[in-house]
Formats: structure tokens, C-alpha cells, sequence
């Protein structure tokens, strides 16, 4: 393991007792920031690639889509052609699945790329969009089992060749940091996960609760692992068809708990009440 994925760990494993396991902006902030500098290998240049304006080097956004200028519409203009389609879906917004060019159900269109293509006796369902659902499938080849050529983003036949129409090459630490970084973010996840205590409908006693907090602590790859209790334990009360939060809520006070603020999200340091499930 690298020096750099080793410190990239070591900050995965203590920055959520740096906040006290709540994830405030204060929190995103500084891990995002984090996350940013380790992809772009600790340098301005690479930064600056992410974020042209604003960013973590000037004390700015952290949203990219803002550091980079993009604007509503951007997806549709002569500069998306090429690429896909990627339009995210809006409250209310129409969407149109053709079952006749679609890998699966899932793939559908915006109404502007399904008016660009030709699905002329095909089989199209249109739903509206409840929002945050997806983005458009248009120009995504694993989308979709045949051909489609799209007027906005496909490549018109005599264009695309020739040095004129290639991206410049990202540096191999660029790509390589990159990488890195996610791949080592999604391990975290899921040793997160993984190390969850599973016995939660099981009844639970002080000492059951402070072993499932001894199993669930990070291995020695995170630079050593959870070698200290966090001294604070958050209390769950799950839904499901018998028990409504109402139901928890009339529970004796034997059974009740105050309530944690917003706390960072790591399960390995949940635990579920006694009487809940």
C-alpha cells in the first residue's frame, strides 16, 4: 500500500470521532476537500483541472458542476455531441422508455432526445418523473440493444476523426489518483457494512451492546483499526409490519432514548434498542 492510500485511510478512520460521528457541513466539508486533494495527487495543476473557479485551493464551492460553469441545457448543445446525454430527470418531468431499443426497463429518454431519435412503431411507455429518479440513457451504448442515432449527441457520419475531435490525455498520476481514491472510499463503505452487527432483532443487553461495538470495529488495515470505544452510542428504532415509530414512541421510559442529532454515517457505531424492531 502506498504512503498516500495509507494516509487516505488513516483519515477515513479518524475523521469521524474529529467530529464527534456527526456529519455536519463542517464535516462534508473537510472530507470532501480531503478526498478532492487526494485525487488530484496533492497538486495545484490537477486541482485546478476539477475546479477552474472556486474549489478547495480558493475556498470555494465544492460542487463541480458550478466550478466548471456548466449551465441548464448544457447537455443538449453542440458541445454534448459525442457524449451522452446524462440529463437528470425533474419533478413532473416526462420520460419515454422504448421497450423496442432498450437493454432493460430501467433505460428511458428525456422528451428532447426521444423527439431526436426515430422510435416509429416501437413500443413506448412515457411516465412522468416523481424527481431525483434518473438521468437520460441517450448515448450510452450499454443502454441500449441496437442502434440509435440521436440528432443532438450523435456524431454525425465524416465527424469524430481525426486528431481535431480527440481529448487531450489526462496525466497517468491524474488517472491513477483517481482511482485510487474511489476504490479505496467504496473498501471503506463496505467494511463499514460488513462489520454492522447483524442480531438486531435479538434482545440486547449492556454487555451484548458493548460486544457487537468490539466486532464491529475496522480491521488493521486502517491504520492499525478502532482501537478505542467512541463512548457514545446512537439508538435505532426500526419500522416494520407490526411496529410503527408511534407504537416505539408510547414505549415505557425503560425502553426510551433521547434522540442523536444527525450523526455521521457509520452503522458500526448504531446500535438498536432493547424493545425495538
Amino acid at each position: 500500500m502506498s504512503t498516500q492510500e495509507q494516509q487516505l485511510c488513516q483519515l477515513l478512520l479518524e475523521l469521524p470521532a474529529r467530529h464527534s460521528y456527526r456529519y455536519t457541513d463542517d464535516a462534508s466539508r473537510e472530507l470532501q476537500t480531503a478526498l478532492f486533494w487526494c485525487m488530484a495527487a496533492g497538486k495545484s495543476d490537477y486541482m485546478n483541472l476539477f475546479f477552474p473557479t472556486g474549489g478547495p485551493a480558493r475556498n470555494g464551492t465544492l460542487k463541480l458542476r458550478e466550478a466548471q460553469g456548466t449551465v441548464d441545457g448544457a447537455e443538449y448543445t453542440e458541445a454534448a455531441r459525442g457524449q451522452a446525454c446524462g440529463h437528470i430527470f425533474r419533478q413532473g418531468e416526462a420520460t419515454y422508455a422504448c421497450r423496442t431499443c432498450s437493454a432493460d426497463d430501467t433505460c428511458c429518454l428525456c422528451s428532447r432526445c426521444f423527439d431526436a431519435t426515430d422510435h416509429t412503431g416501437h413500443q413506448v411507455r412515457i411516465s412522468v418523473s416523481p424527481g431525483n429518479s434518473g438521468c437520460c440513457d441517450c448515448g450510452d451504448p450499454e443502454a441500449w440493444n441496437r442502434p440509435m442515432f440521436c440528432t443532438i449527441h450523435s456524431v454525425w457520419e465524416g465527424k469524430g476523426k481525426g486528431k481535431a475531435r480527440q481529448a487531450p490525455a489526462l496525466p497517468e498520476d491524474l488517472v491513477a489518483n483517481t482511482r485510487m481514491t474511489i476504490g479505496r472510499v467504496f473498501d471503506y463503505l463496505c467494511d463499514v457494512i460488513s462489520c454492522s452487527p447483524e442480531q438486531l432483532r435479538q434482545t440486547k443487553t449492556v454487555e451484548s451492546i458493548e460486544q457487537d461495538e468490539r466486532m464491529s470495529r475496522l480491521s488493521p488495515t486502517y491504520c492499525g483499526g478502532d482501537t478505542e470505544s467512541p463512548g457514545e452510542y446512537a439508538v435505532l428504532l426500526w419500522n416494520d409490519e407490526k411496529h410503527t415509530v408511534t407504537m416505539s414512541g408510547t414505549k415505557s421510559p425503560a425502553h426510551a432514548a433521547p434522540r442523536c442529532p444527525t450523526a455521521w454515517p457509520r452503522p458500526t457505531r448504531r446500535t438498536p434498542s432493547a424493545g425495538a424492531s
